[in-house]
């Protein structure tokens, strides 16, 4: 177990909780809302496996990382995930983002952060814009949408998040590809996040617009998304960050969900590790 000390909060260390296995050329992975690093097991397994040196780490807020009441904003995320590869010096390296972590990967890259940084990976991701608005009629969530989800959050937070994790695992009515145990660990993950980060990561899955920005990703990038994906529907999402990029490529698992890391597992490593060892 590692921590890696990114900032402070009224005068106490932020730090961020990360794991560091495997030798070779680096490869970062950057979990979404609202769990932790916990989701990538699979992939840490077959990438170290395959020779790489993997670094996950729980986003602050989230999982065993510091608590914080502010900064769960986009570029604090994307600072974060820059002091992680340059505190450990990584070099040459290829990072993924899954879901929302997508969004910070793309800032981290466009803002010149992450220096040699060689590929991206985005998996599942919410970018561009998912907020429905008169410029962005593709948007797939409304202001009343935002409501509920936030109403339903105050109210009770455990609830909502187990109903949200449930849309991200089950494309349609099946309920066969995640198990109940796998279920509860997940719903647990999601609950050591700080609740100020719950709430404010609604905002960061929706409200950042990325669209002005994906054309200034100067790597090559693979987009990983399910084609049952009903929190970040393919056209919404996937398809439109493939137009937008200057150097993309979209692998679509027909029956994934959002999960589709954990899902189909073996699919979705097989295309990340046919793209790193491009």
């Amino acid at each position: 177990m590692s921590w890696l000390t990114v900032g402070a909060d009224r005068g106490s260390p932020v730090d961020l909780y990360y794991e560091d296995h495997g030798e070779g050329r680096p490869v970062v992975l950057v979990h979404g809302w609202p769990i932790s690093g916990r989701c990538w097991e699979h992939q840490v397994e077959a990438l170290v496996a395959a020779g790489y040196r993997v670094v996950s780490y729980d986003r602050r807020g989230f999982g065993r990382s510091g608590d914080t009441w502010f900064d769960h904003d986009v570029d604090t995320f994307a600072a974060d995930l820059v002091e992680v590869v340059t505190a450990l010096g990584l070099r040459d390296s290829a990072v993924v983002g899954w879901s929302a972590g997508a969004t910070e990967v793309v800032r981290a890259i466009t803002r010149g952060g992450l220096g040699d940084v060689r590929r991206a990976v985005l998996a599942a991701p919410t970018l561009p814009y998912l907020y429905r608005s008169y410029d962005n009629p593709q948007g797939t969530i409304g202001e009343g949408d935002l409501a509920v989800l936030e109403d339903s959050i105050r109210r009770d937070r455990a609830t909502a998040i187990e109903a949200i994790l449930a849309r991200m695992a089950r494309p349609g009515d099946r309920t066969d590809l995640v198990s109940p145990a796998r279920m509860r660990e997940l719903t647990t993950s999601a609950a050591e996040a700080a609740p100020q980060a719950i709430r404010d990561g609604v905002d960061l899955a929706s409200r950042v617009d990325l669209r002005p920005e994906l054309g200034r990703v100067c790597v090559p990038t693979l987009i990983v998304h399910g084609g049952a994906d009903v929190v970040a529907p393919l056209e919404a999402t996937a398809r439109r960050a493939e137009a937008a990029l200057t150097d993309a490529r979209l692998v679509v698992i027909p029956d994934a969900p959002h999960l589709l890391q954990l899902t189909h597992a073996a699919l979705f490593n097989g295309a990340l590790l046919a793209f790193l060892s491009e």
